[in-house]
């Protein structure tokens, strides 16, 4: 059996992905409360400087918490909060954000 690099590559990447979105929605949307301030409940408030987050990819979402958190993006209030969140809550926050909303498509969240 010969097996196609395209394929499997496409079914790594899915699973990867999957394994992102592993959140619970309901639970983010309780955890999202101090996330509303500036993106919205529906991730699209229109506030001066702050992206359209509702209706992203839950991965993608992670990954720029994930960043935040790490310092390889800054903002400072995205520190303070994200310091004192689980893994767990940013995947819960990530998966909710990703349920809600229609942001326009864009290749990162900034």
């Amino acid at each position: 059996m010969k097996i196609r690099p395209i394929p499997l590559a496409a079914a790594l990447i899915l699973a990867a992905g999957i394994s992102h979105a592993a959140g619970d929605p309901q639970t983010g949307q309780g955890k999202a409360y101090p996330c509303t301030a500036c993106h919205g409940a529906d991730g699209l408030k229109q506030a001066p400087g702050q992206p359209l987050i509702g209706g992203r990819p839950a991965g993608q979402l992670l990954a720029a918490m994930h960043d935040f958190r790490s310092l390889k993006r800054f903002h400072p209030y995205m520190q303070i909060l994200l310091l004192s969140m689980t893994e767990k809550d940013m995947e819960d926050i990530a998966a909710y954000y990703a349920g809600v909303g229609k942001a326009p498509p864009t290749k990162a969240v900034k």
